[in-house]
């Protein structure tokens, strides 16, 4: 096959594509005023809120088990004054008692059968919270419905959010195997809630930092390290150039021969065809001989090759090898052009970062950014990655030295990941503070 890269691209863009569909297919709901949001189905229905502090109530499609999914916003002033750190070790040393439960919950004073099945603390939105699972019985005008719910509760200064989800049935036992069905996905909505209000830079750090805080910045200035020296090195082998060859950069001139009038090689003393003493005069000052690079003199990377690999690595990967290929080839310019294009790309991968960290998680944004991707790629392509292509081509053909690919690749694929490092603990990091 002539493009193997390109052809392993398209299978690993269909193959994340289906892997991702599933996941990111999702609706997010968001709420202005109380500024939180979370995923959910793109089957199920937002009905109307019943109740002073309900925000937001859903519902599955209505051929399938019952169940609902509430979302509860409780004033708290006693805690409006403290920072989120004092609230986050509240929550981490409380201790999970049906009494703490039920004062938290309430739960016995509306349906005095209600059972604690489970009761323990989860990390949502990177900080502590409450997760409860109960069951109970409701009675209605019509009917007593049997429900087996989970609780999340969540804290933020002057503020608790609670998120429940509830298998419905007409016995326990349909209660509890609609809860089975749907369990994995009132986890995921759950796990997926953001209080976007939560913090901001400030109060963030007030007091003592979590572990989870205190990891996380660690983690992102070692990534943030990390990547300063990558660019250190970066700049310091832009700057050495092509000083690590040391004919590339420079052209050769051949001596002319002034019997048969043909070209040798530079500093050559008797002519290779007719073994006539050559002239010491350049055969481009002769007006009879070509200026060419001698093919021998410079060391490059195959540029089609170097195209294929930016499929992966994208095009930063690609236009780097290439400017340092100009620079071997004695293009002074096409060099700094192909730096521009590296530059550039080095900038669209941290809006790639950027889109990742601030953009929602869903289909749109997840498409969104890997087709900005695919479109840069093709500008730079036609733009400036084939342009070398064709000038190796019509210059040398396939006659010229190639530079080996493994050590490359290796540091290609290890900035890869420190790229991709950086960009989660960017992420992580930007989660706790805001």
């Amino acid at each position: 096959m002539k493009y193997p890269i390109f052809a392993c691209w398209l299978l690993f863009m269909a193959l994340g594509t289906s892997a991702s569909s599933a996941q990111s297919d999702w609706k997010t709901y968001r709420n202005a005023d109380v500024q939180f949001r979370f995923l959910y189905p793109p089957d199920w229905i937002i009905g109307t809120p019943r109740g002073p502090d309900v925000r937001v109530t859903l519902f599955p499609p209505s051929d399938s088990p019952r169940a609902n999914c509430n979302v509860v916003v409780k004033d708290v002033p006693e805690t409006k004054s403290m920072s989120q750190a004092s609230l986050n070790s509240e929550v981490s040393s409380m201790a999970l008692t049906e009494e703490i439960w039920e004062q938290m919950m309430g739960m016995r004073s509306k349906w005095p059968d209600s059972r604690l099945v489970e009761f323990r603390r989860v990390m949502v939105d990177n900080q502590p919270a409450l997760l409860s699972v109960t069951e109970h019985s409701h009675q209605t005008v019509d009917r007593n419905t049997y429900i087996k719910s989970s609780m999340l509760v969540t804290f933020t200064p002057g503020s608790m959010l609670f998120v429940g989800c509830a298998g419905k049935g007409d016995t326990l036992t349909q209660a509890r195997k609609s809860f089975d069905h749907w369990e994995q996905t009132f986890q995921r909505m759950q796990g997926s809630l953001v209080f976007e209000s939560r913090f901001n830079v400030a109060d963030s750090f007030a007091g003592s930092p979590s572990k989870t805080q205190e990891i996380s910045i660690i983690y992102a200035f070692l990534a943030l390290a990390v990547v300063l020296i990558l660019a250190w090195t970066i700049t310091h082998n832009i700057k050495k150039g092509s000083n690590k060859y040391p004919h590339s950069g420079s052209k050769s001139i051949n001596m002319y021969c002034s019997q048969c009038e043909s070209e040798n090689q530079p500093a050559a003393c008797f002519c290779q065809k007719c073994e006539n003493s050559l002239s010491s005069t350049p055969a481009n000052e002769a007006g009879t001989a070509s200026t060419d690079l001698h093919v021998s003199e410079a060391a490059i990377w195959n540029p089609n090759a170097a195209v294929n690999w930016s499929l992966i690595f994208t095009p930063a990967f690609g236009a780097y090898l290439q400017m340092l290929n100009w620079r071997a080839l004695g293009e002074s310019e096409k060099a700094a052009s192909s730096q521009n294009w590296f530059y550039v790309s080095l900038g669209m991968l941290a809006i790639y970062a950027l889109m990742g960290v601030f953009m929602d998680d869903s289909k749109a944004a997840v498409e969104g950014i890997r087709g900005l991707g695919f479109l840069f790629l093709i500008v730079w392509y036609f733009s400036s990655g084939r342009a070398q292509n064709n000038y190796i081509k019509e210059k040398f053909g396939s006659s010229y030295i190639k530079k080996p690919w493994g050590k490359v690749l290796l540091i290609g694929v290890a900035a890869f990941f420190l790229f991709f490092i950086a960009a989660v603990s960017a992420g992580i990091l930007l989660g706790v503070t805001r």
